[in-house]
């Protein structure tokens, strides 16, 4: 007989890959928390969401491997449902459906709205920008940059958050990707600006929706956060 497993409905997000991914990840468990879930980031849960990497070989063997880690956690009863999402899910679903059935669900990485109804929860609307929809394809286009010189980011992006503003970091520098290989990981070179925007950056919304009213709205809210 399977066993149950003993952390009933909490949510343990798992994040693999670049910084874009755990922006994604940090998304979906602000959306998990404002629907009053129970959610965890890399800890102990009965309900998996893996956020996986496509981008190099190595990336996508760590994926992969964490897949089958849980999928046999699964088997065990120590998880009662597994979910898997981002690049490697987008790239690679057909396949991954055929070689490792016990996930129960994979979502690409535009899904979320969709990954949201499988874990019973509702997609709140955030100011974000429009999709643009070109051949097919849908993409976010992020453009209005601001570097914080002392307030802390993450805190400033979690309270513009909760004004309803969302909002992404920057990227961090190549050489500091901990997703590609260690001969071009340059830990040992300065790239002092490049590590500054990397650590201190991040996008505000902006699109053709966003009108006068709004974007002043979002800069007065930016403002009383950093006063």
């Amino acid at each position: 007989m399977r066993a149950r497993s003993s952390k009933k409905n909490k949510i343990n997000v798992v994040t693999l890959g670049c910084s874009k991914n755990l922006y994604d990840s940090e998304i979906l468990i602000s959306q998990l928390k404002a629907n009053n879930k129970n959610v965890v980031h890399e800890e102990d849960g009965n309900i998996i969401v893996i956020n996986t990497c496509g981008f190099i070989d190595n990336a996508k063997q760590e994926s992969i491997d964490t897949i089958l880690h849980y999928s046999e956690l699964k088997k065990k009863g120590k998880v009662d449902r597994l979910y898997v999402t981002g690049c490697l899910s987008e790239r690679y679903k057909d396949d991954l459906i055929k070689e490792i059935p016990d996930v129960d669900h994979f979502f690409g990485t535009s899904d979320l709205p969709h990954l949201l109804k499988y874990l019973r929860a509702d997609y709140k609307k955030e100011l974000q920008l429009p999709l643009r929809e070109l051949n097919n394809e849908k993409n976010h286009y992020w453009v209005f940059g601001v570097v914080l010189r002392k307030a802390e980011r993450s805190k400033v992006m979690e309270a513009l958050r909760m004004d309803g503003i969302q909002t992404r970091e920057f990227f961090w520098p190549l050489h500091m990707q901990n997703a590609l290989p260690k001969d071009y990981q340059k830990k040992d070179i300065n790239l002092s600006v490049s590590e500054n925007l990397g650590k201190n950056g991040f996008y505000l919304p902006l699109g053709a929706h966003i009108n006068n009213k709004k974007q002043e709205f979002i800069v007065n809210k930016l403002l009383n956060h950093l006063n």
